[in-house]
This record gives C-alpha cells, sequence and structure tokens, in this order.
C-alpha cells in the first residue's frame, strides 16, 4: 500500500467514525478499608450512535453493560472507585473539540442483553448530550439504514470498527492529580470476510449472527476491546459506494473469527417495543377536601 493510499484509508476511518463514540471512565482498584492497590486504569468501551425517532441511543454489546466484567459489575463493586464516567466524541473527521463529556451512568437508563446470539445494549442519551455530540460532528445511524437494509443485494465488503484493549493506556500521572489527560485509546478498522457456516468447534446459537473472518489484523494482537463496536456492510449502488451497520461486534474464536449480533432483527425489536410503549398516565397524590378552599 502506497503512502497515498494509506492516507486516503485513514481519512476514511475518520470519516466513518463519525458514528462512533466510547462509553469509558477512570477507575483505581481499592481494598476493603478503601485504599488504593492500583490504577489508574482506563476503560473504553466500544460502541456508536443509532437514533430511534427523535431520541438518540449510545448502542454497544449486551455484555459491555451487563454481566461479568461489565459496566454494571464495575461500578457496582466495592473494591473499584471511580473518579471519573465520561463520552468520548473525539473520533470523527470533522470533530472541532478534544474534550471528553461528563456521564452520569449510574443515573442513565440503559439495559443489555447477551443470551442465545443476540448481544445488545443501549444507553439513552439526553437531548443535551446528543446536542454536544452533534455539536462535535457525532452523525446517528438513521432508521432507515437498518429498516431498508434487506434490500441491499450484493455486500462486496465489511469492516469492523472499534476501540482495541490494547490501544487504551491511562495516563499515570493521574495519579498524582496533575494530569489533564485521562489517557488514550486508539481505534482500529478491520477488514472482515463473511463466513456462511459457524467455524469448527465455535458455539453455536438459535439465534443467527453475522460471522466474519478477519483477513489481517495489521499490527494488532487481538480484537479484545472491540465488542460494541459496529461492523458495516459495503455495496456499491448506480456507481456510488453505500455502507449499512450491519451488525454489533459480539464476540471472536481462534484469533480470528468473529460474531456479531445482527442489527436489523434486533432494531427492529426495539423500535416496535417502543412504538408500543405507552406510558401510565400521570396523576397525584388526591388531597383531601378540608385541605382546599373554594375561594
Amino acid at each position: 500500500m502506497s503512502e497515498e493510499q494509506r492516507e486516503l484509508y485513514r481519512r476514511f476511518m475518520r470519516w466513518i467514525s463519525r458514528h462512533l463514540v466510547s462509553l469509558s471512565c477512570v477507575y483505581y482498584h481499592v481494598d476493603n478499608a478503601g485504599k488504593v492497590t492500583a490504577g489508574p486504569f482506563l476503560a473504553a468501551c466500544s460502541g456508536f450512535v443509532m437514533s430511534f425517532g427523535e431520541v438518540w441511543y449510545l448502542i454497544t454489546a449486551g455484555h459491555v453493560i451487563s454481566g461479568k466484567e461489565s459496566l454494571n459489575e464495575l461500578f457496582a463493586s466495592p473494591n473499584v472507585k471511580i473518579v471519573e464516567c465520561f463520552l468520548v466524541d473525539l473520533f470523527g473527521l470533522d470533530a472541532k473539540h478534544q474534550n471528553t463529556i461528563p456521564f452520569d451512568y449510574e443515573g442513565s437508563i440503559r439495559y443489555g442483553v447477551d443470551k442465545d446470539g443476540v448481544d445488545w445494549g443501549f444507553v439513552m442519551l439526553n437531548p443535551n448530550l446528543r446536542r454536544l455530540l452533534e455539536t462535535n460532528g457525532v452523525v446517528a445511524v438513521a432508521e432507515t439504514n437498518w429498516m431498508l437494509q434487506h434490500r441491499v443485494e450484493d455486500f462486496f465488503g465489511y469492516l469492523l470498527l472499534g476501540i482495541p484493549k490494547e490501544s487504551v493506556i491511562a495516563d499515570p500521572s493521574l495519579a498524582k492529580g496533575d494530569s489533564d489527560s485521562y489517557g488514550t485509546a486508539g481505534i482500529a478498522l478491520l477488514q472482515i470476510k463473511k463466513l456462511d457456516a459457524v467455524p469448527e468447534g465455535a458455539e453455536t446459537t438459535p439465534m443467527d449472527r453475522f460471522i466474519g473472518e478477519i483477513t489481517n489484523l495489521g499490527e494488532l494482537r487481538s480484537i479484545e476491546g472491540m465488542s460494541g463496536g459496529p461492523i458495516f456492510g459495503l455495496a456499491i449502488i448506480n456507481d456510488q459506494l453505500f455502507y449499512w451497520v450491519v451488525a454489533i461486534q459480539s464476540s471472536w474464536y481462534g484469533g480470528k473469527y468473529v460474531f456479531g449480533t445482527l442489527v436489523p432483527p434486533v432494531a427492529r425489536a426495539f423500535y416496535e417495543a417502543l412504538v408500543s410503549y405507552s406510558p401510565p398516565e400521570i396523576t397525584g397524590e388526591t388531597v383531601p377536601d378540608e385541605y382546599t378552599s373554594d375561594d
């Protein structure tokens, strides 16, 4: 690959990263007395933004939100001290600032499931967070991207985008309290060859999944940490290149095989649940007549 091609690839990666947002936190390990025993550590979870109606959601793998070694478990642990939680939205080509966005994870509306081949999680983003993300060039994946995906007759290639764990490094100066940086986190865009069958020895699931093979890891040792990242499908229609988010990276096997939760069925189920949801009638407690006045 020539230097010109590398630069084009880097620019394309930055451009398609306009959907990428990382839910991140800085934390320490502490003993039962609250004394710091190790750290600081930086967790940077892969995820991307989708819109359902007027509301934006940060989409990731379900096991990132709940279950063993999830964010829920991290925040609930008595031997973990969370010092900061924030959104990172600076990966896109049009990002205007490098600041992170403070985020109240424990107070957020969130959900995660990892069962039978469905590994889907979301965190609801309020209007102010949406405004801040939009200001920095973040673009939500629209409903038409998954609703009309079945019309695409032939994807010629697939790409996995995410934040490898090995690229995430906490700034050691945090422990001294003299750093304005939480650390660094890099992104990776990997080419994936779609497979029609589960590789021998890999787990099968009741629900269909995206199955692919990484064609080249490049300088990466593994894709650990990229769970929750989008898997894009590429197609050319009328001589124009288009892309769709076809799956959410869920797991990998044998060092090169990837499995993803298919976006159209889970997004449709989520959309239909939102549409059918009817909040209860808002009523207050009745005030007895003796405490009211006709005046």
